[in-house]
């Protein structure tokens, strides 16, 4: 008996030490599993709020542009595009773990900037029009949303430098640091009755300006390595490294170029250099940002791309990038644009990217315009004070538009916009903004 008792004793201790192991496993699984449920949601605050940033941030470019647009179809686009934009905050800010009680101020002001909004658009889509008293409503909610956009933007800060703005104690309400539970908007709010251009381009599926006999590699790598020296002035190394096929086909190398690496694509239908991509920094800048801009209009006046014009630049880590657009008698073809990336050191060109400019490039028949200059001027929004005026060709969705390009200020601000020349419409408008390395039209 007793070894059966001693056997049935280390079964009871195996039993227990399994069971005690199974509990662990068990608690540990389910603290694991908690652990990824928190990191979820967590995930979910985090995206809701990037989110409402950037819509923060679209909806108050689109409110700057509403104020001084000039025709009823912009403002009726721009007004629709608040709309949404504005419900989109509403739906992210909802999903923030705040209660509606602590947000309800904020929540306000964007829910009225879209239903504000949207009843101005249904008033011109009906053949109304934007009163005075609406612009100064409007005035009143760009201010609030200002306000708003300060605290988000403080709080992007924090998070960006590793704090977390998403445990309990950012809700507290007698936090003294900026939070999202205390934003509120900084104007009384009306009560409603009833809400560097072009250098996207568009999409294109043909490349209008690909032209020539196919090449092989042999000769692509001829075509590369003259292309480099002539742009860095030093002798190239272009090794090839395969082929792809957008967005059209290409041979691809691996350049060397004195002190510069580089990646580059040439086309196989004529041999077009088409893009070439820096691997390394610049760190020092010897030249200035002029020089180097002429530099550039240089070479691709060597290269064979004609007249050219400078669009916009941008300036970071020792490299200049420098949008030029092609010119056609004295107008400038936006979409034709060419974006060179020029060493600050040197003046060395060690990149490119001409999609845009091979995709559109063809001689075109320009109409005269319908309006002259002093028309198209009358169609510009007063609270606009005019510095120049110029004829281009910007693209459409589908198709492409002759316009005047006017360059306005109000006050501080700086804008682009587009009359359409042949039918007086208000095709698009940008606003400028020093990002401090440089002009960027948004």
């Amino acid at each position: 008996m007793s070894g059966k008792s001693s056997m049935h004793t280390r079964l009871a201790a195996i039993t227990m030490v399994v069971l005690l192991i199974a509990m662990v496993i068990a608690n540990w699984a389910q603290a694991e599993q908690l652990d990824q449920t928190q990191l979820q949601i967590v995930s979910v605050y985090q995206r809701a709020f990037y989110e409402s940033v950037e819509l923060l941030s679209g909806l108050q470019l689109n409110l700057r542009k509403l104020l001084v647009s000039g025709t009823g179809a912009q403002e009726q686009m721009l007004l629709n595009a608040i709309t949404q934009q504005a419900h989109g905050i509403q739906d992210n800010l909802s999903l923030l773990p705040l209660g509606q009680e602590t947000i309800a101020a904020t929540l306000k002001l964007v829910n009225q900037t879209g239903d504000y909004a949207r009843t101005l658009a249904d008033t011109i889509g009906a053949g109304g029009i934007i009163t005075a008293s609406d612009w100064k409503q409007l005035n009143m909610l760009s201010e609030g949303l200002t306000a708003f956009s300060l605290k988000l933007n403080d709080l992007l800060v924090r998070f960006s430098e590793g704090e977390s703005i998403f445990s309990a104690t950012d809700f507290e309400p007698d936090k003294d640091t900026a939070q999202i539970n205390d934003i509120e908007p900084a104007v009384d709010y009306p009560v409603l009755l009833y809400d560097g251009p072009f250098s996207e381009g568009r999409d294109t599926a043909t490349y209008a300006g690909l032209i020539g006999e196919p090449v092989d590699v042999t000769e692509a790598e001829t075509i590369l390595r003259s292309f480099v020296q002539n742009g860095t002035g030093k002798s190239a190394q272009c090794i090839p490294v395969g082929e792809s096929t957008i967005p059209v086909e290409c041979w691809e190398f691996a350049v060397t170029s004195g002190e510069y690496i580089m990646s580059a694509g040439v086309t196989k239908i004529g041999g077009h250099v088409l893009y070439m991509l820096p691997e390394n920094d610049v760190a020092e800048k010897r030249l200035a940002k002029d020089e180097c801009i002429e530099k550039g209009l240089a070479f691709l006046l060597n290269e064979g791309f004609g007249s050219m014009t400078l669009s916009y630049y941008r300036a970071f880590d020792g490299i200049l990038t420098v949008n030029y657009a092609a010119m056609q008698d004295d107008v400038v073809l936006y979409p034709d644009l060419i974006k060179l990336q020029i060493s600050m050191k040197d003046g060395a060109i060690i990149g490119m990217e001409a999609s845009n400019y091979y995709a559109n490039h063809i001689a075109r028949e320009i109409a005269e315009p319908a309006l002259d200059v002093s028309d198209a001027t009358n169609r510009i929004n007063d609270a606009l004070s005019i510095k120049s005026a110029r004829l281009c060709i910007i693209p459409l969705d589908i198709g492409e538009a002759l316009c005047y390009e006017f360059s306005a200020n109000k006050g501080e601000e700086g804008y682009l916009v587009y009359i359409d020349a042949i039918t007086g419409l208000e095709r698009e408008i940008m606003q400028l903004v020093d990002s401090g390395d440089g002009i960027i039209a948004q």
